[in-house]
């Protein structure tokens, strides 16, 4: 669920800046750069997704929830955000920051819930490892297509929408499979070399 929950805003902090180029009324380097440091503004605001799990009704499913719905929306309009005009554009792509800072300072939160205060550190870890997967695969795919043609717009549409799916996925994860409660006991954990660890997180 890491891995694809985070892809999205690994992937557009990447290429925000030349996907906006290729579009004429985005083609303004100072534009750009002031989308830039208005996500990165945003993204300082990420203990906002934690702050939330302090109200009775909002609990971590209910919350990432949100969460993952709010980025599908926004992969799913940002080639209409940046046909609409400057405005959009930069809203759109500070929110998908944004979104992607509330991956982590939720996940701190479930693990320790999940797996105890002791071992929360050790979970999260290995759990995290795997955005690691996500960095080395956006890499991959923006080193090899994005860029490597005249049709920016064309060559990074389908990573966009790719990353969408991947929240998708992650979404009915959460829905359908994730169990908030607590179900492993500390002894057991002890015990658990890191291949089970990682099996039982992923």
């Amino acid at each position: 669920m890491a891995f694809s929950s985070v892809f999205m805003g690994y992937y557009i902090l990447n290429i925000y800046k030349m996907f906006g180029a290729a579009f004429p009324n985005l083609s303004d380097d100072s534009y750009l750069t002031t989308v830039g440091v208005l996500a990165s503004m945003t993204g300082t605001l990420r203990f906002c997704w934690s702050a939330l799990l302090d109200f009775k009704w909002a609990s971590f499913k209910r919350v990432y929830g949100v969460l993952l719905v709010s980025q599908i929306a926004l992969g799913s309009t940002l080639l209409w955000a940046a046909n609409n005009g400057r405005i959009t554009f930069a809203v759109w792509v500070s929110l998908i920051i944004f979104c992607e800072g509330g991956h982590f300072t939720l996940m701190p939160h479930i693990f320790k819930k999940t797996f105890g205060e002791q071992m929360a550190i050790k979970a999260y870890g290995v759990g995290f490892s795997f955005t690691g997967l996500a960095s080395m695969m956006i890499l991959v795919v923006v080193t090899t297509t994005t860029g490597k043609s005249n049709d920016i717009i064309g060559s990074c549409t389908p990573t966009i929408y790719l990353s969408v799916t991947l929240s998708a996925m992650a979404l009915l994860v959460l829905v359908f499979f994730f169990n908030e409660e607590p179900y492993l006991i500390k002894d057991n954990f002890d015990k658990m070399s890191k291949f089970e660890l990682e099996a039982t997180i992923s």
